[in-house]
């Protein structure tokens, strides 16, 4: 189901040309570490945002440009430059698995005719009793003609599944497609595995092993 949603949201949302730039938010993450390696087999220009160094190391690895620690950097709406300096030339492609601050930081700089893929809104989870004002700053979608869509795996085509698993097993096969794993060990530690994913503690697919 990631690399699903990962193709999919890369193929059907975002349509990426070679030479265009790229931002993934939770780009760590499973989706996020995924939709990396893809759009950078189309020949783009990546940016990731991650919350620590070591990720961040992780994104690099994974072939990513530049990787951006937003917990030492701050990205929001008056905070842009860092951001604006990753992508002199602006945004072209971006792949949201995070909303809030950083989406209204990246909205900012997106090109004319630049697309948005929304996979997830992870910095609103915890605030869903008392929801952040938003979206704002939708007027940028105007006169920037912006496409946002909103994606779920499911919506795939028979045609798009196919082609999702052909690349995939490809790049599995010539080792340009790496899957991050984090693994908890012990049918107890399901409920702490399952919290410290709003922590951003994992880094790729978070999985609980039951055995040995």
């Amino acid at each position: 189901m990631v690399g699903r949603t990962a193709f999919f949201g890369v193929e059907s949302a975002l349509e990426p040309k070679e030479g265009e730039t790229a931002l993934v938010t939770g780009a760590a993450g499973a989706v996020g570490s995924i939709v990396v390696q893809l759009l950078k087999a189309r020949g783009v220009r990546v940016i990731g945002t991650a919350g620590s160094d070591e990720k961040c190391e992780l994104l690099k690895s994974l072939g990513a440009d530049v990787a951006i620690n937003y917990r030492t950097t701050k990205l929001d709406a008056k905070n842009t430059a860092a951001l604006a300096a990753a992508a002199p030339d602006g945004i072209d492609v971006f792949f949201d698995n995070v909303g809030g601050d950083v989406f209204d930081c990246a909205i900012q700089l997106m090109n004319v005719h630049s697309r948005i893929a929304i996979c997830g809104q992870i910095s609103q989870y915890d605030d869903l009793d008392e929801p952040q004002m938003g979206p704002r700053f939708l007027h940028r979608l105007i006169y920037k003609r912006i496409r946002i869509q909103g994606i779920l795996q499911r919506d795939a085509t028979e045609d798009q599944r196919v082609a999702h698993q052909r690349e995939f097993a490809r790049m599995l096969e010539d080792g340009s497609l790496t899957a991050p794993v984090t693994v908890v060990d012990g049918f107890e530690n399901i409920p702490s595995a399952q919290v410290s994913l709003f922590s951003g503690a994992n880094k790729g697919k978070l999985m609980v092993r039951i055995a040995k």
